[in-house]
């Protein structure tokens, strides 16, 4: 009777053994077919982005830019900062230009910028965010330059690489070249 016992208990604890097994072994499964879909995913958010957006929407899709887009304009400048700030300043004359000829007036803004570059020189995304003592604007306006901007924008000089210019701007421009 004794023995009877101690089998059937092992056996109970062979079918648990198993059972655990078995649900490890599907969870990881699931999770392994759920990574790939999010990395799926991932290309089309990347893809489905607007052209310009305020910093803090689209989190996850950014976060995946970042990612995509990981390396600095600085660095593919050698790290030669004048070269990278004239491309910059460069950048932001044009952008001036462009919302002169938009009517939009830039002036008494003050935005913090990522700007994700194309190696062909096109930028790709325009994402900002203002700063506290920036002048009230209609974001919707200004988002919708930035997409315009960034669909006809192309830089005169190309890039080694796709990269990012974390960087701030305060209109109108002031800096000698």
């Amino acid at each position: 009777m004794y023995n009877s016992i101690i089998v059937c208990s092992f056996v109970i604890q062979m079918f648990k053994a198993i059972r655990n097994f078995i649900t490890i072994l599907l969870m990881s499964l699931l999770s392994l077919i759920w990574g790939q879909n999010q990395q799926y995913s991932g290309k089309t958010e990347i893809a489905s982005l607007p052209s310009s957006f305020l910093i803090g929407e689209y989190e996850l899709s950014y976060d995946r830019l970042l990612e995509k887009y990981n390396k600095s304009l600085i660095g593919l400048c050698d790290y030669n900062n004048d070269k990278a700030f004239e491309i910059w300043t460069t950048v932001l004359e044009d952008l001036s230009s462009f919302a002169k000829e938009s009517s939009v007036e830039l002036n008494g803004l003050k935005l913090w910028f990522n700007v994700f570059f194309d190696e062909d020189g096109r930028i790709r995304h325009i994402v900002y965010y203002p700063k506290p003592n920036s002048k009230n604007v209609d974001f919707d306006k200004l988002t919708l330059l930035f997409s315009t901007f960034c669909k006809q924008y192309k830089m005169k000089v190309s890039l080694k690489d796709k990269c990012m210019l974390s960087a701030n701007a305060s209109f109108p421009l002031y800096y000698k070249k």
